[in-house]
């Protein structure tokens, strides 16, 4: 994980994906998340992904779920089918707009 943040540092935004048909990735993105928390001096802009929407059947991790934890935090969400493409270009185009304005907004707040 050490190598992981490691090359986060100089990014401004961070993805996090689970897919919805394996509890143990929702856990686990839970624990990258908290982990990426603890870099100091950085703000990023967080998407999270729960990946496989065209598995619903087999999903082990609802919508509800997902949408619960992104609300808490703060964190755009989406659930997205890689293998259909499937809401991928709504995600990246949001993640792209909230990060762009976050930046406007610390480059102004630092020009005063």
């Amino acid at each position: 994980m050490k190598n992981y943040f490691k090359l986060i540092l100089k990014g401004g935004c961070l993805v996090l994906v689970y897919d919805i048909t394996d509890r143990n990735s929702f856990e686990e993105m839970i624990k990258y998340y908290f982990e990426s928390m603890k870099i100091k001096d950085r703000k990023f802009t967080y998407l999270l992904l729960g990946n496989k929407l065209d598995q619903p059947f087999n999903g082990q991790v609802s919508f509800s779920e997902g949408k619960s934890f992104s609300d808490s935090y703060g964190i755009l969400f989406f659930e997205v089918s890689s293998l259909y493409k499937l809401n991928i270009d709504e995600a990246y185009n949001q993640l792209i707009e909230e990060t762009i304005q976050r930046i406007f907004e610390t480059f102004s707040y630092q020009k005063k």
